[in-house]
């Protein structure tokens, strides 16, 4: 998968975050065993950017053979579910996705990252005024007559 080198970027220093924070957890429960009473670090603020996004977005994608209604949960601390029912003659509801979300450095893209193992589990939006708008699979907006269609709206 070709992915912008803004979100790339994004994506390894969460990566590079996680990895020092796994080193880090043993010297706190080192710590936490031997002076139980010292506090213990905390999860990191969420930034401007990840507060000012988070929200619920909901919106009708189109699919090869369907629509696909979906609702996206950003939350503030960095996680998010993704809820999706393909409507054909009948509604098929698949399992609920959850996993990580950022936001690029000026808040205008956001990359999603499922907690599930299948490679190429990041997708992207471009955020929009009251909403937000799903990229192609390179992490680049889609162009022409449809690219409207992928937009789903801030409730």
């Amino acid at each position: 998968m070709n992915i912008n080198k803004p979100m790339l970027l994004v994506w390894s220093s969460v990566f590079l975050v996680t990895f020092l924070s796994a080193c880090n957890k043993h010297e706190q429960r080192v710590a936490a065993d031997a002076a139980p009473a010292e506090a213990t670090a905390s999860a990191p603020a969420p930034t401007a950017n990840q507060i000012a996004i988070a929200g619920k977005y909901e919106g009708t994608l189109p699919g090869g053979d369907s629509s696909i209604k979906t609702i996206i949960q950003l939350n503030a601390d960095g996680t998010y579910t993704s809820n999706e029912t393909y409507v054909r003659e009948k509604e098929f509801k698949q399992p609920e996705v959850k996993g990580l979300w950022l936001a690029s450095k000026d808040g205008t893209n956001i990359a999603l990252k499922s907690d599930s193992a299948v490679p190429g589990n990041i997708v992207c939006f471009g955020v929009v005024p009251g909403g937000i708008v799903k990229y192609d699979t390179s992490c680049k907006p889609i162009a022409g007559e449809q690219a409207a269609m992928y937009t789903l709206k801030k409730s």
